[in-house]
């Protein structure tokens, strides 16, 4: 069989939306929020490349936790990825898709955290995903803002 190859792709896009905040941009903060009140959504979106004609062996969100919670939230696919990092509020936030692709379970500080999203890529191109949480322990997570080492990745093996 061919060589597995490690691609790690960067986020390129990342910011949280704020129910009670419906109007307000969080796209520029070093930290993105999931919780359950106030609601708090953490949106992603990655450019997925140097798959081509390969297959994907496996396929990974990581995340790094930066505050603990019980419940370190729900990813979803988006299905739109239109939404920009600097313009995506509450009010004009897309919608996600109901099923549910992972989850985190508790979190502590200081961890990564991923979460399988093999059924969500296919090939190149770009995708979008929300977290989301019903926790009312919110985890909070280390945005491409607060420095690439920590950054929001996919993790993508091919073959």
């Amino acid at each position: 069989p061919p060589p597995q190859t490690t691609l790690t792709i960067p986020v390129s896009a990342d910011a949280y939306t704020l129910q009670g905040s419906s109007n307000t941009n969080f796209g520029k903060r070093t930290t993105l929020l999931v919780d359950g009140s106030p609601a708090a959504r953490t949106y992603f979106k990655f450019a997925v490349s140097g798959i081509g004609s390969k297959s994907v062996v496996s396929a990974k969100l990581r995340v790094y936790a930066v505050d603990p919670s019980d419940a370190g939230g729900r990813l979803h696919r988006v299905t739109s990825t239109s939404w920009g990092e600097t313009t995506i509020k509450w009010s004009n936030a897309p919608a996600y898709n109901s099923a549910i692709v992972g989850t985190i379970g508790s979190v502590v500080s200081g961890s990564w955290y991923e979460i399988d999203v093999k059924s969500q890529i296919a090939g190149d191109g770009t995708v979008s995903f929300a977290l989301e949480s019903t926790s009312t322990n919110g985890a909070d997570y280390r945005s491409r803002e607060g420095g690439s080492s920590t950054a929001p990745r996919l993790v993508v093996v091919v073959q």
